[in-house]
């Protein structure tokens, strides 16, 4: 059953929700040069990993492996005031590309649903892109991965590559409150029972 809002023209259904169709209000943006914002998406990013940091003597191999990341800082700590910045490590969580991630957990549907609801502490789903420029499948964020690279370092990364994609507020924003949520979760010796 559809009525009218009270002082309004729209109508709206008795469960709350507007007949007329969402607006459609874009995920992403293009950026480009050494400016870096929560959100940006930086691909191929060094990170060093030792598999046994308590038997690393300095004579074993170092893995240099490559990951697609995120940038998690809040944007005004990257601003440069007066030749510095507040930070010296940037934070960087993994991403994985759906279409490119051959894991059976990531390919059921039911999953990725849970995902996007929120239900997986540690993952966080971001909508596909079908710009023209860089389009690309739905991603999973880890949250549960950080990583620390100079800010100086991901700067120089950042201007070496053409364009960059870039998260948009407020889905950023919603991003930084699940990271939040995953590193403040608090357990507590004895939990209210389940209401029967």
């Amino acid at each position: 059953m559809i009525k009218k809002e009270f002082g309004s023209d729209r109508e709206v259904s008795l469960v709350g929700t507007l007949t007329s169709p969402k607006p459609d209000y874009p995920w992403y943006e293009l950026a480009k040069g050494i400016d870096l914002e929560q959100g940006d998406i930086l691909p191929d990013i060094p990170i060093l990993e030792i598999d046994n940091i308590l038997e690393f003597t300095g004579e074993e191999e170092i893995g240099l492996n490559y990951f697609d990341m995120i940038l998690m800082n809040q944007s005004c700590d990257l601003v440069v005031r007066e030749g510095k910045c507040k930070i010296e490590y940037a934070t960087l969580c993994p991403i994985y590309f759906k279409d490119k991630l051959n894991h059976p957990y990531f390919n059921e549907k039911s999953k990725l649903n849970e995902i996007r609801e929120g239900k997986h502490l540690g993952y966080h789903l971001l909508n596909s892109s079908n710009t023209e420029e860089k389009p690309f499948d739905l991603i999973i964020v880890d949250l549960k991965r950080t990583h620390s690279i100079k800010i100086d370092s991901l700067r120089e990364i950042a201007v070496k590559q053409e364009s960059r994609i870039r998260l948009r507020s407020p889905y950023r924003e919603r991003l930084a409150k699940a990271f939040g949520d995953f590193f403040a979760r608090i357990g507590t010796p004895s939990d209210i029972p389940k209401i029967k």
